[in-house]
């Protein structure tokens, strides 16, 4: 059909379309860098999220060794690291709830909350029990509901980290894959700029080049 037009009109069908190929080309190469920034972005929070989870761990032991070597000792001076424990574990909790986005973090991160005030009120009930010097048998009890309390945060806080750990390992996947997308779409040159192929009598891009489809990477399940 093509070569009943006019040579005006196949000039003018020839650089229509070579627009058309530059638009999507272009389309492509923003898609590209919104993807990598988007994966850069994730990278940043899953090491941020892992990071925290792993100070939110360190930050309990702190707790927990500083009640017992207050419970044995009796040194009020253990306490302090008790308090410092206190401090850091709030603020790692206060950080970490803007950062958790799958459905399964949100719920690890929930029973963490949870368990980490269960073991404040046995934890605290424990001190005051020996701050006013009741029988080492009333002790030994909170001291054991302690010991129990303490190690369902334990286990709730290795649970998070292990499931933080296999986010970002996939979540680095992802980001080297689209990085490994765009050094291909960088690497593809467009044909060369010739408006009509007079051997066929049809615009050399349109056999050279299909459409570019439009993938996201969907980082809310990690």
């Amino acid at each position: 059909m093509l070569n009943k037009l006019s040579l005006k009109m196949k000039l003018a069908v020839g650089f229509g379309l070579l627009l058309a190929i530059l638009v999507i080309l272009g389309h492509a190469a923003y898609h590209t860098i919104v993807t990598l920034d988007e994966a850069a972005n994730e990278v940043d929070r899953k090491t941020t999220e892992k990071e925290l989870a792993i100070s939110l761990e360190n930050s309990a032991m702190k707790e927990s060794s500083g009640t017992r070597g207050y419970l044995l000792s009796g040194d009020a001076k253990m306490l302090e690291r008790d308090d410092q424990g206190k401090r850091e574990i709030h603020q790692d909790i206060e950080k970490l709830a803007p950062l958790v986005k799958s459905e399964e973090g949100k719920r690890m991160y929930g029973e963490i909350q949870r368990a980490y005030q269960s073991f404040r009120v046995v934890a605290d009930s424990e001190v005051q029990s020996r701050r006013e010097g009741k029988s080492k048998k009333a002790q030994d009890a909170m001291s054991a509901q302690a010991t129990a309390a303490f190690q369902v945060l334990d286990d709730a806080t290795i649970a998070f980290s292990d499931h933080l750990a296999k986010g970002k390992v996939r979540v680095d996947q992802i980001h080297d894959s689209e990085v490994a997308k765009g050094k291909t779409r960088d690497e593809e040159q467009p044909a060369p700029i010739d408006p009509i192929d007079r051997r066929h009598g049809a615009p050399r891009g349109q056999r050279q080049r299909g459409a570019v489809r439009d993938q996201s990477a969907d980082f809310s399940q990690f």
